[in-house]
């Protein structure tokens, strides 16, 4: 069992409004295939916990004990005064028209590790080694379980000058725009520039799956430094601000198979209400309606909680 729920949330960036209902609120995200490996987590996370317990610390101290000694070995190499000394540019456009492609396939493409992949393209030494960052945290004793949090990976890189880093991702993103155009992708098809990712949409038939599958395997035939991870779905504004996104696997020329659904956008105290009827498409419970206002535990008033829930 999950001692400290505050840093289990705040490493892996989960909704847990009260703690007294921490098994309620486990239990019904891993309901999604999103979260279908969060029951291992929380006990691999446990597990952690009392290796630490053995040695005097809890996971508040390792953290930062861990993100100290990482941000300090990665400022002192040459790879970041690299960085560092980079000349940029002016800054690419960026662009965001997803709410005009109603009924489209879009495809997310995003850069792995943006933040470690972008350090890395400057070390010339090879002193942060070949693999990802879990490998880079492995050989310096890190505990996978902490090595695993894209919290703590972006906390640390927050140390290391994250503008100039954000910088270099949009233009890399944008350099991607630039090739797709030239391998003809239609500029109208370019639907989102941002600084660490690039989303292209294709019309929502039949022709556009197909020239949407084309686009990926002659990506996969040319490998990007850093890796570009695509992720293909279809979004569903639920109202102005708020989306509802819905994740497909494409393997060779089957169907699209569902991975699951996402949301975009929701206020951290509406999370469980929305996840509830659109993300799992279940009655609501009344804890699905805790949030906190200023420590205190408030509570929301819906039309369509069941009398007994």
């Amino acid at each position: 069992m999950v001692r400290d729920l505050e840093e289990f949330r705040r490493l892996y960036r989960l909704h847990i409004p009260t703690p007294e209902h921490a098994a309620y609120y486990l239990e019904t995200l891993a309901r999604s295939p999103r979260y279908a490996d969060l029951p291992a987590l929380a006990g691999r996370f446990a597990a952690f916990e009392a290796r630490l317990a053995a040695q005097g610390l809890s996971v508040a101290d390792y953290r930062q004990q861990q993100l100290l000694a990482l941000r300090d070995e990665l400022a002192a190499t040459a790879a970041f005064r690299r960085l560092c000394a980079a000349a940029v540019g002016p800054a690419p456009a960026t662009r965001n028209r997803l709410s005009e492609q109603t009924g489209a396939w879009f495809v997310s493409l995003d850069l792995r590790e943006a933040n470690f992949s972008v350090l890395a393209l400057h070390d010339d030494e090879g002193a942060l080694g070949s693999g990802p960052w879990v490998e880079f945290c492995a050989a310096r004793g890190v505990d996978p379980v902490l090595a695993e949090s894209k919290a703590f990976r972006q906390a640390l890189f927050g140390y290391l000058e994250p503008k100039k880093v954000q910088r270099v991702q949009l233009g890399l993103t944008a350099a991607l725009a630039d090739d797709l155009r030239r391998d003809g992708l239609e500029d109208r098809a370019i639907a989102m520039i941002s600084h660490d990712e690039l989303i292209l949409a294709f019309p929502g038939d039949d022709a556009g799956l197909a020239d949407l599958r084309a686009r990926l395997a002659r990506l996969a035939a040319a490998p990007r430094r850093p890796a570009v991870r695509a992720s293909v779905f279809r979004s569903a504004a639920l109202e102005p601000g708020i989306d509802l996104r819905t994740f497909y696997d494409l393997a060779g020329d089957a169907p699209p198979a569902l991975r699951h659904r996402a949301l975009v956008g929701v206020p951290g105290n509406l999370f469980y209400v929305y996840f509830k009827r659109h993300v799992l498409e279940a009655p609501l419970d009344r804890r699905d309606l805790y949030f906190r206002v200023e420590n205190r535990l408030a509570q929301w008033v819906v039309d369509d909680l069941p009398p007994s829930a």
